[in-house]
């Protein structure tokens, strides 16, 4: 088991250094391994090493996660309506977004450590659902999750979310993103409807009542 453990937890540290995202999931990682969870310390060791590789010792790979944080917003799920209705941000930055989300995230780890399987879908969720930037191949991440606890919303998301390259444009780097009302239904409405019927199919059968 002990073997096992570093396996997936060196497969963990490639994962964490291609993208930042498994970087989430740590703190179900740590409840899951129990003791074992000390070989982690090699998940967070392999992208500080590969990461000297672009200089030393100031490393200015990390520099981007900083700039990232004042980036102008894209496609997200959930802060437009939040803007539309009580926080507007004239300029759609994102840095206080990020710092929701983390927290939401943190929330959403404490509530399922006893249930980690079910907790990595929902903190991968959670984070999608509160990025203030969301590219269609963010739900690389999640869809094998989905898949192992058979949910399948999140498969049509995949599919739906492509729908905003229907009118790229150059300018969407350079001004503020604002979507029309029917894009975003045709991004979101379709997931929603899934998630429907997803629920109404797993909701457990009324027993007949007794005469």
């Amino acid at each position: 088991q002990w073997l096992l453990a570093s396996g997936a937890a060196v497969l963990f540290g490639i994962a964490i250094s291609i993208k930042l995202i498994p970087v989430l999931l740590l703190p179900l990682c740590v409840f899951a391994l129990g003791r074992r969870c000390v070989v982690l310390a090699v998940s967070l060791a392999i992208p500080a090493l590969l990461s000297l590789l672009y200089g030393y010792p100031r490393v200015p790979i990390w520099d981007s996660l900083g700039n990232f944080a004042y980036v102008t917003r894209l496609n997200d799920l959930f802060w437009w309506l939040v803007e539309e209705t009580v926080w507007p941000n004239p300029l759609q930055k994102n840095y206080h977004y990020n710092r929701v989300a983390a927290g939401a995230v943190v929330l959403v780890s404490l509530l399922f450590l006893r249930d980690w399987k079910r907790g990595m879908l929902w903190v991968l969720g959670t984070a999608l659902i509160l990025t203030p930037v969301l590219h269609p191949w963010y739900c690389t991440w999640i869809l094998p999750f989905a898949a192992w606890r058979r949910v399948p919303p999140w498969h049509v998301l995949s599919v739906t979310l492509f729908a905003y390259f229907l009118f790229w444009s150059p300018q969407l780097f350079t001004t503020a993103w604002r979507a029309e009302p029917w894009l975003r239904a045709m991004i979101i409405a379709p997931p929603l409807l899934a998630t429907l019927l997803f629920a109404r199919r797993n909701r457990p059968a009324t027993a007949p009542s007794a005469r």
